[in-house]
């Protein structure tokens, strides 16, 4: 029997690049460790995407990419009038560590695409990202500066997951 190799190159997807915009950190959501996060854009389809990258805490997670699209359709399946947990985004991660729905929600909360419910805790609802929207427009645009991009890239995105690294190699030391 014969491959038909041709129509296998034409049906594999794409190589993808994806430009990173910003890297910089937040807190979990139990405020235990400080994850590090990066929003980029992909140069093929042009979507803004986050991930996670890092964590200064145990267990594991996806680094996948996310676009905000599939985010934005996860949060439109909860109905207007219930709270949105880190659960909503677990169909965005199948087969992936459970940790990761919750640490895509502690980016999203950072970016103020969702904020802490005033009736339930460890629930959230959704709200305008406008100044995430906006800095992302500015990246995107180079309006932000290489000295703004530093410094969001700097300390604060590497200082927690460094000093956690720092830390441990101090213990095993001792």
């Amino acid at each position: 029997k014969r491959r038909n190799t041709i129509a296998a190159k034409v049906n594999a997807p794409e190589p993808t690049t994806v430009r990173i915009l910003k890297r910089t950190s937040c807190p979990s959501l139990s405020g235990k460790s400080s994850l590090v996060y990066e929003v980029g854009l992909d140069e093929g389809s042009k979507a803004v995407q986050l991930r996670i990258v890092a964590n200064t805490g145990g267990g594991t997670w996806s680094n996948d990419w996310q676009t905000l699209e599939a985010i934005g359709k996860a949060l439109e399946r909860v109905p207007k009038d219930r709270p949105v947990t880190a659960n909503t985004f677990a169909p965005l991660f199948s087969g992936s560590s459970q940790n990761s729905p919750y640490f895509l929600a502690a980016a999203l909360k950072h970016v103020g695409m969702i904020v802490p419910s005033e009736d339930k805790r460890r629930c959230y609802a959704r709200a305008e990202p406008k100044a995430f929207m906006d800095e992302v427009k500015d990246l995107l645009s180079g309006k932000l500066t290489t000295e703004a991009k530093k410094g969001q890239r700097g300390k604060d995105a590497e200082g927690p997951v460094a000093k956690a690294k720092k830390g441990k190699a101090a213990k095993k030391g001792t």
